[in-house]
């Protein structure tokens, strides 16, 4: 079920994004975010923004991202 919601909610921001201006200044900010990322959760969370924010710029490279986090999500059971 968990896995479920989250690859609509991956396949809702890779379409969603092309609705919406996209800030690429935070890709830096996500990179940062997931090197200092201490706990599991923090890391799906920059991965998943990571995702978001590459899916208009290089849908490859979100692709990957995306597929870390439910991985990492659904090893942690992650719940967000």
């Amino acid at each position: 079920m968990f896995l479920k919601i989250l690859s609509i909610a991956i396949i809702t921001l890779l379409f969603a994004s092309f609705l919406f201006a996209q800030d690429v200044s935070k890709i830096a900010e996500l990179k940062t975010d997931l090197a200092k990322a201490v706990n599991d959760s923090d890391r799906v969370d920059a991965l998943a923004g990571l995702c978001f924010h590459y899916s208009i710029l290089n849908t490859d490279t979100a692709l990957l991202f995306g597929e870390q986090a439910m991985q990492l999500a659904k090893k942690i059971q992650y719940k967000k």
